[in-house]
């Protein structure tokens, strides 16, 4: 199986707009250089606290650690 060069895939990336979530949801799937490269754009403009990231019952819902690295 022949396997896309990562220089490629970053050029792809850059072309898809940070707003085009669908896009990049979609090419987030296509490997796991591909997933780590999206995740930096998908989760920069993250912020806390949410509004709607919360309940009565057991408060405030975290972020999972595992993205912690990619929010800015």
């Amino acid at each position: 199986m022949t396997q896309l060069n990562l220089d490629i895939l970053y050029e792809i990336i850059k072309e898809v707009h940070p707003s085009d979530t669908q896009t990049l949801n979609g090419l987030a799937l296509l490997c796991s250089a591909a997933n780590h490269a999206i995740r930096t754009i998908l989760f920069a403009r993250v912020r806390w606290p949410h509004e709607h990231r919360h309940d009565p019952e057991s408060g405030l819902h975290f972020f999972p650690k595992s993205l912690w690295p990619y929010f800015k």
